[in-house]
């Protein structure tokens, strides 16, 4: 579904917002490289066909990703009242509810498959994303770590948003400029990954997931 993949950059753009799953916090933007929201996966035919989703499955989702474009495109053209934050913790609130209901499409094994897909697209990311650092044992420490990352990249961010907003630069190459962000960021987020971290993360992430080319590199 293009047309959401292209209402969720607007809405990065106009609210400079990082989307989070379900509490905030690290690089997954949600139409960029990367994890994004596990919900923004079952858009990808790729997905859908390693999942072997149903006729019925798909069109319950298909559904529910409509409905969630249409309460987007009313929180975006609503503006949020100029408070970033406010939209953010919306859109978190909206996002967590979405992803239970399709959940609760999927059954049990499918639902477990997803999640193994999710992390193989967050990469080292996993570290940064709440959903998954009690089971990949993060300490204080790296936190505090992940933390100092995730505050260059807001500022990153934001200035990227401002020449996007007055026209320096385009759609194209904000995508590639987002691209190579979350790649810097995965390669960092290595550095403060322990060994120990890193095979638990490839053993969470099951079988590899083929992509297909043709739905891009991201979801």
């Amino acid at each position: 579904m293009k047309s959401l993949r292209t209402l969720l950059l607007g809405i990065f753009v106009a609210a400079s917002t990082v989307v989070a799953l379900a509490q905030g916090g690290g690089m997954r933007m949600m139409g960029g490289q990367g994890g994004g929201s596990p919900l923004m996966l079952l858009q990808r035919n790729d997905v859908k066909k390693d999942l072997a989703l149903t006729d019925d499955q798909i069109s319950k989702l298909e559904s529910l990703q409509q409905k969630m474009m249409e309460e987007m495109r009313s929180m975006f053209q609503g503006g949020g009242g100029g408070d970033r934050e406010a939209m953010r913790k919306k859109m978190t609130e909206m996002m967590t509810a979405m992803e239970k209901e399709a959940n609760g499409i999927l059954d049990a094994k499918q639902q477990g498959r997803l999640k193994e897909i999710h992390l193989q697209f967050l990469g080292n990311r996993a570290i940064s994303t709440p959903a998954y650092q009690k089971e990949l044992k993060v300490t204080d420490a790296q936190l505090a770590k992940i933390k100092e990352l995730n505050d260059k990249s807001r500022e990153a961010m934001s200035s990227i948003r401002e020449k996007m907003q007055s026209g320096e630069i385009t759609r194209e190459e904000l995508m590639e400029i987002m691209k190579k962000n979350n790649e810097a960021m995965d390669k960092e987020l290595g550095k403060i990954m322990t060994d120990e971290q890193k095979a638990l993360l490839t053993k969470m992430q099951g079988r590899k997931f083929e992509r297909d080319p043709d739905e891009g590199g991201g979801n």
